[in-house]
């Protein structure tokens, strides 16, 4: 079992996670079966990596509950950033993901960090109201 950390209330963070680091692995998707299967339960990817279908595929007959989830966005413009985020949770098959950071590796033209992380906390209080009218 990996020893977990809470980083926020309620929210455990295992102290180990496989990253998927742009394919690196070569099949991803067996990377991340035979990384489930050995109990690991972190996976750690981004947007720019392009294999989080792959990741996806792997992850199909685990328990969400199961899997903490981590990806990353590119810094851009706000409108970039929600549909980096949509199209995250749509590769990953997922509502929501376990955390989501900014991958500062490079900004898109027009991006700088301030907006960036602007439209983060607009996108995570969006999630809380929707969730909320959910209850």
């Amino acid at each position: 079992m990996v020893p977990k950390t809470t980083i926020a209330p309620g929210v455990l963070l295992p102290l180990l996670s496989l990253g998927t680091g742009s394919g690196q692995h070569g099949n991803v998707t067996y990377a991340v079966q035979e990384w489930i299967a050995l109990g690991g339960s972190a996976i750690d990817t981004a947007h720019d990596y392009k294999d989080q279908k792959a990741i996806a595929r792997a992850l199909k007959s685990t328990p969400r509950s199961d899997v903490f989830l981590t990806t990353k966005i590119t810094c851009a413009p706000a409108d970039n950033v929600k549909s980096q985020i949509a199209d995250n949770l749509s590769q990953l098959g997922v509502s929501a993901v376990d955390l989501l950071l900014i991958h500062m590796d490079k900004c898109l033209p027009g991006g700088d960090l301030a907006s960036t992380w602007s439209a983060l906390e607009a996108s995570y209080e969006r999630r809380l109201r929707e969730a909320r009218e959910q209850v």
